[in-house]
């Protein structure tokens, strides 16, 4: 059978989750000298290794294979993920999760109080001994808390179809339920951005999902209800189109999708449905974002 709920935190008390400095994106000022404890079980994409099972899964097989256990036990029997994102005493910044694919759910376990996931679309949602169902793709943050705090995120990666069959058939043994290669592909072109969509036809870049999120949840920590915080948000997001609709010139937009060589790096500007040329709100200016063309 399954863990139960005492079952799953007394296995992980167990266990020193280890310190890292690298989600700098979610790090709150004051854990950035000290780092966080956070580890991925599952599917990593790592840029020296490609996509790979994680090191965490590979070294702790059991314990991976009690959080796939426990985490089927309560999610939907559709619901497919690669990884699991734990987390131990870790209040996560605003942030917008670009790489995931599809819902995600996150759980709470220990003796706390506060920690609520905040969500753009929901607000604060209480976790501790339950599942939340959010979108990791739009702004979210943690609450804050006292106590001892977990917190399990199941999720889905979006670089999933370049999983090395080997590392695949690993997290299978362990009852990861992978999406198949043609699965839980991100659709950006579908999404219309925020609650209010403004009849757009692409999804807003992360950067402005960011900047409208913050605004929403000072917002709400200054006292907003939950349609108000949405309300500031979505004010940013709206100045963000009005400037957008004078973007780029045709010419300026035919550089999308462009690969281009840099001292050795292969580099690719972003597509026209990833909004590749675009107006940047501080800058007041055009940009472009690129990418490793090779990563």
């Amino acid at each position: 059978r399954p863990p139960t709920w005492d079952e799953m935190l007394a296995r992980l008390r167990a266990v020193d989750v280890p310190r890292t400095h690298a989600r700098e994106n979610i790090t709150k000022p004051e854990d950035e000298a000290k780092g966080v404890r956070s580890a991925c079980v599952g599917l990593v994409g790592a840029r020296c290794h490609g996509v790979v099972a994680s090191q965490f899964a590979r070294s702790r097989p059991c314990l991976t294979r009690e959080l796939v256990r426990f985490g089927r036990a309560h999610l939907p029997k559709n619901f497919k993920f690669t990884s699991i994102q734990l987390n131990h005493n870790f209040a996560s910044a605003l942030h917008v999760d670009d790489y995931n694919s599809g819902p995600s759910y996150l759980c709470g376990l220990g003796n706390f109080s506060g920690g609520e996931l905040w969500t753009l679309e929901h607000g604060p949602m209480k976790c501790k001994r339950a599942f939340v169902h959010y979108d990791g793709t739009e702004p979210h943050a943690t609450l804050p808390f006292k106590g001892e705090r977990y917190t399990l995120v199941f999720f889905s990666h979006q670089t999933h179809p370049r999983l090395r069959d080997d590392d695949r058939a690993y997290l299978e043994s362990l009852g990861f339920p992978l999406p198949g290669p043609n699965e839980m592909l991100r659709n950006r072109a579908n999404k219309k951005g925020f609650l209010s969509g403004r009849g757009l036809s692409y999804e807003p870049p992360k950067r402005v999902k960011t900047a409208a999120g913050k605004v929403a949840f000072d917002a709400h920590l200054a006292g907003a209800d939950v349609a108000a915080a949405r309300e500031a948000g979505d004010r940013v997001f709206d100045a963000w189109r009005l400037e957008d609709a004078r973007e780029a010139t045709p010419d300026q937009k035919a550089i999308q999708g462009r690969v281009f060589n840099d001292e050795g790096t292969r580099w690719r500007i972003r597509d026209p449905a990833h909004r590749g040329v675009y107006y940047d709100l501080e800058l007041k200016q055009l940009c472009c974002e690129y990418y490793d063309f090779d990563a």
